[in-house]
């Protein structure tokens, strides 16, 4: 099982992974070897606005917390976060201390489940890296998803950076014990404020 296998062993059998290097300013994904630039959206590689939490938990607070953390109960200092809007497409591309999302009552995703998330896994290296298990085919099958829900389409790339930048930022929760892994959680929810069955026209995408 993946949740107990050996990280090098990860490593060996699949060739298909992103790293996290040391200085945070290269990856490679499906055995190619990529620049910082991104390989679709005009080359462009997508610019985040970084907000770094003002009150991170401490290393001895994080080590506790990794001790026995639960599923699903332990949280990273950060998210990103993206919007969408018929108008102007992807934008307001940031990393953000973790928060609360602000909903109307209304929103469409909380009342016609426009709704869909993925679930993938970041691994500590041993030479202090990091890497990312087949998040390409992650991205596919979340691009495939919102096209069934008739929801935005985010450009697989944009999904891959997404999460490589919280990884960045956060590397330091990716638990050290063998086999033990980060969780990561990419997800979308419609967001245009309306009542009526039809497909929504804003739209948010998190990473936590």
């Amino acid at each position: 099982q993946l949740q107990t296998a050996n990280k090098s062993e990860i490593l060996v059998i699949y060739a298909s992974k992103i790293h996290v290097a040391r200085d945070r300013s290269w990856f490679s994904g499906d055995d190619v070897m990529l620049p910082k630039e991104m390989t679709t959206m005009n080359k462009t590689k997508p610019t985040f606005d970084v907000k770094k939490n003002p009150n991170p938990v401490t290393g001895e607070q994080r080590e506790l917390l990794l001790a026995n953390p639960g599923w699903g109960r332990v949280f990273t200092d950060h998210m990103v976060t993206m919007r969408y809007s018929e108008d102007r497409g992807w934008q307001d591309w940031r990393i953000e201390p973790r928060r609360a999302l602000d909903l109307d009552p209304a929103t469409s995703g909380l009342h016609y489940a426009l709704e869909i998330f993925e679930g993938m896994k970041a691994y500590r290296l041993p030479d202090g890296g990091a890497t990312l298990f087949r998040p390409h085919a992650n991205a596919r099958r979340f691009r495939n998803s919102a096209e069934r829900l008739a929801m935005a389409d985010l450009p697989e790339d944009l999904f891959v950076e997404s999460v490589r930048a919280l990884v960045c930022i956060d590397r330091e929760w990716i638990p050290s014990a063998q086999g033990a892994a980060l969780y990561l959680r990419p997800f979308m929810i419609g967001t245009e404020v309306a009542l009526g069955t039809k497909p929504s026209c804003d739209y948010i995408f998190c990473v936590i």
